[in-house]
């Protein structure tokens, strides 16, 4: 079944003339430009191509999952996709993109938001590359859709409530704060601001960048943590970073280079077992279990403690 959203976008002049926009993008959506129609449908895939989550937004432009074989590419490839946007950690697989003429842009995001420089990014893909384009993460239900969103408010696609739409659409979840926020405060560049080179693998190394979110995470949770929570609004806050903490970990993990020590691979298991535990006493979500968040939060450092003693020397 589809489901189909009817939403405004606009378009600023400038456009046209192939330079970045000059207004907030923001100020653009009450700027009396022309609104222009656009919808949102869920897309069922293939059961071979593994891929999931897909929507497409418009005539051109996709969000879903990762494809890892040839099987999703060729589908990809047959909806006329000749560019995707990747903001998963991992490299994507380039070659493989290649052997179904598809080109890859990699712009790796964390779970905290839509950086600056990947709002940048996305405006030159915006100014630059012509769709089909199809966005995606790891599962395309967080980060994919909130880039998606994003490029849809930088090309004038749809508005902030059309961008919001499209993110609730795709099961973004709310407790991600900082990707929704990203969306609705988007600013689009100013004119001559230089936008960064557009490239098919990061340079960053994947885990290095996952594991310095995880330890921003990290230490904004030990702050929260260490005074009472005095409204729901704090409660709600030390939930989202704990979230960020337990997609940070996971993220860790996933990201691994192949020839890392079983052991290292291994030891995120338990801490991300503690990390669920404690988003779960902090939700609520496990009041008939023994164990408070202070306790899953010590629990939590020990097992960080001790991976950081074995595998940093």
């Amino acid at each position: 079944m589809l489901t189909l959203l009817f939403a405004t976008g606009l378009v600023a002049a400038v456009l046209s003339l192939g330079i970045p926009f000059s207004l907030d993008a923001r100020t653009q959506d009450d700027a009396g430009a022309v609104p222009k129609a656009g919808s949102i449908e869920t897309v069922e895939a293939p059961e071979e191509s593994h891929l999931t989550n897909v929507h497409r937004i418009g005539d051109d432009l996709y969000s879903g999952s990762g494809p890892h074989d040839d099987q999703a590419f060729a589908w990809l490839a047959s909806l006329g996709v000749r560019t995707i946007v990747s903001v998963d950690g991992t490299a994507p697989d380039v070659d493989a993109a290649r052997r179904h003429g598809i080109r890859y842009v990699h712009l790796p995001i964390g779970y905290d938001q839509v950086d600056p420089r990947t709002i940048l990014a996305l405006a030159r893909v915006a100014r630059e590359i012509r769709g089909p384009i199809y966005f995606h993460c790891h599962h395309g239900k967080h980060r994919g859709p909130a880039a998606a969103a994003a490029y849809c408010r930088l090309s004038g696609r749809l508005d902030v409530a059309g961008a919001s739409e499209l993110m609730r659409v795709a099961g973004t979840d709310p407790k991600y704060r900082g990707l929704w926020e990203s969306v609705e405060r988007l600013e689009s560049p100013a004119p001559g601001t230089e936008l960064p080179e557009l490239v098919e693998t990061s340079e960053v190394e994947p885990v290095a960048a996952a594991m310095s979110r995880l330890d921003d995470s990290f230490g904004r949770l030990q702050r929260e943590l260490a005074i009472p929570a005095a409204d729901d609004q704090a409660i709600e806050r030390r939930t989202a970073i704990a979230l960020l903490v337990v997609e940070g970990l996971v993220e860790s993990q996933r990201t691994l280079a192949d020839d890392a020590p079983a052991s290292l691979r291994q030891a995120f298991d338990p801490a991300i077992a503690e990390a669920r535990g404690l988003l779960q006493a902090l939700d609520g979500a496990d009041a008939t279990r023994p164990l408070g968040p202070e306790e899953r939060w010590r629990r939590l450092e020990r097992q960080c403690a001790d991976c950081h003693a074995t595998h940093r020397g």
